[in-house]
Formats: structure tokens, sequence, C-alpha cells
């Protein structure tokens, strides 16, 4: 039996979602989701992060990367 794992994944809008600090953080708002009737991905597509809510303002979360 072939088998191929795949994730599925929350999308945030590109356009309103998605916005880059003054320190190059990537910020994105779990408020402004798309993508929904395509949420799936490749196991080889996906990349570890993490989201720490912005203290200034709660509707934004950094996203941080794993060390490589």
């Amino acid at each position: 039996m072939f088998r191929i794992p795949i994730f599925n994944c929350d999308w945030v809008d590109n356009k309103n979602g998605i916005r880059v600090d003054d320190l190059g953080f990537t910020l994105v708002d779990f408020n402004k989701m798309a993508h929904k009737s395509d949420p799936f991905i490749l196991a080889s597509q996906a990349k570890q992060v993490f989201y720490v809510q912005d203290e200034l303002d709660p509707r934004w979360s950094v996203v941080l990367s794993t060390p490589q």
C-alpha cells in the first residue's frame, strides 16, 4: 500500500492577515482566514513554526521558526 502524508492547514489571508514589523518579524492575524476550500499540503512542504501573541496588539501573533 502506498501512502502520502499530508497536513491539514489553516491559511491566513495574504493581503490583510500578514504584515512584517519594523524589526523584520512576520505577524499574522488569525481572524483573517483564507483558502478554506484547499486546506492540505504535502509533508515535504511543511515547516515547523510557533506563534507568540503580540503584547502591544493581541489581534496579531508573531511567527517564529525553529532553528535550522
